[in-house]
């Protein structure tokens, strides 16, 4: 995902904040998005387990003017515990391409808790043409995992139904909206290389001599379905966000007024306008 598509998104989600309010980014790794949220009149905190990639991202940000320091922090810390964030100060949380991958439960809990009323919960997926390579690989590993007695469940799916539970408890569906759209070029030779890597196939966690067995039946139909797998072929894969609105009255107010913006455990501050704790 190219830097125009990180800034196209993050304009989208900045629409949603009011000014002086906080944007909450789940999994904000290298800041592909987060990059571009720092350099809008917004306050942004990004949350990763990975310090590394927090790392990489604070390296994007340097010493450029833009957002009022302190405006911009980064966070190291595990989205399936209790996030490090002020009961009822956030006003848009985004989890891209993330919010599968997290416990459902933990996930709403924690939502309600953070967000300020009429919060926006705002979640961002990448959706491929369905003749792309990456997409008809998909489905026959679909197939495979079937055949072996896997069920996978797809991140569109996963997140699609906790959308819709959040909706039946309460909350407003928001209109999902295509942000961007772009041209990529791979072979299937690539996009198998890259699921050797992955530890899970269809949101399910295999060992790695049935991944591998997996893999390499896969390879074989490709062979016959495809030809070279050395060959690449352009798609379009475009950026959606999807989301909901919490409710006016969905948890009580933590402080009775106006909710501070962020707060932070003190040890988490750092004398610099992000922050990387160990």
């Amino acid at each position: 995902m190219g830097p125009e598509v990180g800034g196209a998104v993050a304009r989208a989600v900045a629409e949603r904040v009011p000014p002086g309010g906080v944007v909450l980014e789940i999994g904000a790794g290298t800041g592909e998005i987060g990059r571009h949220l720092a350099d809008l009149p917004v306050r942004y905190l990004g949350l990763d387990d990975a310090r590394a990639m927090l790392e990489v991202f604070a390296s994007k940000l340097g010493p450029a003017p833009g957002p009022a320091e302190g405006s911009v922090q980064l966070v190291q810390a595990d989205a399936e515990r209790r996030w490090p964030v002020r009961d009822g100060s956030v006003a848009v949380v985004l989890a891209s391409r993330v919010a599968h991958l997290l416990e459902p439960g933990h996930l709403v809990q924690e939502l309600h808790r953070v967000c300020r009323p009429e919060a926006s919960f705002l979640v961002g997926r990448v959706r491929r043409d369905a003749e792309s390579v990456k997409s008809r690989l998909r489905r026959q590993r679909e197939r495979i995992l079937r055949a072996r007695g896997v069920a996978p469940e797809g991140g569109a799916e996963a997140t699609r139904r906790l959308l819709e539970g959040m909706v039946a408890a309460g909350a407003t569906e928001l209109e999902g909206r295509e942000v961007a759209a772009w041209t990529v070029r791979s072979s299937a030779e690539e996009v198998l290389i890259g699921w050797e890597a992955v530890t899970a196939m269809g949101g399910t966690e295999l060992a790695a001599p049935t991944r591998a067995e997996v893999l390499d039946e896969l390879r074989e139909w490709a062979l016959h379905h495809i030809g070279d797998l050395g060959q690449p072929f352009d798609s379009t894969e475009h950026y959606t966000l999807a989301g909901v609105r919490l409710g006016a009255h969905h948890r009580p107010a933590a402080t009775g007024g106006t909710p501070e913006p962020v707060a932070l455990p003190a040890d988490a501050y750092l004398e610099s306008r992000w922050t990387i704790p160990c």
